[in-house]
């Protein structure tokens, strides 16, 4: 039995299906999340067998009433396919749920009490840094300040951020006022050493400025999380809910950077016509953010709450409500 397909590709299956034929009666059974085209689908089918495709209604017995109400707030293409099985082909912008009306502010300010943190999408030529506080007063992460550069070196980069945001636990040595950090998120390719140095961008950047960020970075590696569809549906989910909102500076700024913004990525991001995400050269802030997203707000059913890091004795609170989604047998 194969769980999670969607994430797979249809070696698995062959790799598996190699193994069951020496045995008596082999039986294989793929299950994943519905997608369009679902290669362990189209496979079944061609094999003159009937998939099954579920709803979740099958599991109605064991899910409250409560449940099925509150999927009625996913967006509607995401409920039509996870809870109902009737995904469709993607079409036009990818995060279509944002709309500067209803996610940009104008009016906003910082609190040094907000929660802050660092998103980063590494890379020397074009890397992407997003800065984000908490507001608890609106319930939503405030993405403020973006930094953009092209061919950077690490240090440069460190010196950047530095002058925008300081870690808190270090702000006696901060030159000035600043944005206080708390936590940070980066991509995972961070893990790798570098060639000169010996020593991985994650190590770097947890040295104390200013040489680095004074703090650790996380990164995911769940390969459930770390799938570009996967975040990119549950970044999806998180505009639909408001719960990521842009300052109304960072977005008119966004419009006459030279360079890549978070703005032009927003209104660029589109599927290709294999239905995967196209990639223009502007996606970085949005990969940032997408870091950022499955790290705070991969839970299914509840706001993003203020992240208190563990040296203050907290620790990341957060809901988490089971359910069942629709499956693909």
């Amino acid at each position: 039995m194969i769980d999670e397909c969607q994430t797979l590709n249809q070696e698995v299956a062959h790799k598996a299906l190699g193994r069951l034929r020496a045995g008596p009666s082999p039986i294989l059974i793929l299950v994943g999340l519905p997608v369009v085209d679902a290669w362990w689908v189209n496979m079944s089918e061609k094999q003159g067998l009937i998939p099954l495709l579920f709803s979740s209604y099958v599991n109605q017995d064991n899910l409250a009433d409560e449940w099925f109400e509150a999927t009625k707030m996913l967006p509607p293409d995401e409920r039509e396919a996870m809870i109902m099985n009737k995904p469709k082909p993607p079409s036009g912008l990818i995060y279509s749920e944002f709309t500067e009306a209803s996610h940009v502010i104008d009016g906003w300010s910082y609190r040094e009490s907000m929660t802050g943190r660092i998103a980063i999408d590494w890379g020397f030529r074009k890397p992407s840094v997003l800065i984000i506080c908490y507001d608890e007063q609106l319930e939503a992460s405030i993405i403020c300040h973006e930094i953009n550069p092209r061919e950077v070196t690490t240090d440069q980069l460190t010196t950047l951020i530095l002058a925008i945001a300081w870690p808190r636990s270090q702000r006696d040595k901060a030159p000035g006022p600043r944005i206080w950090l708390d936590v940070g998120v980066a991509d995972k390719a961070g893990k790798a050493r570098n060639d000169q140095t010996g020593h991985s961008t994650f190590k770097v950047m947890r040295q104390d400025p200013p040489r680095g960020l004074g703090l650790p970075l996380r990164y995911a590696l769940d390969p459930v999380k770390i799938d570009v569809l996967n975040g990119i549906q549950r970044l999806k989910r998180a505009f639909n809910e408001k719960r990521y909102l842009l300052t109304k500076t960072l977005w008119d700024k966004g419009e006459r950077s030279a360079g890549n913004s978070l703005r032009k990525a927003l209104l660029s991001y589109g599927w290709d016509n294999k239905e995967q995400p196209k990639k223009d050269g502007r996606e970085d802030p949005l990969d940032a953010l997408r870091y950022d997203c499955i790290t705070f707000n991969w839970n299914d059913s509840a706001v993003d709450k203020k992240y208190t890091p563990r040296r203050q004795g907290g620790g990341n609170r957060k809901v988490k409500v089971g359910g069942s989604k629709a499956r693909n047998f």
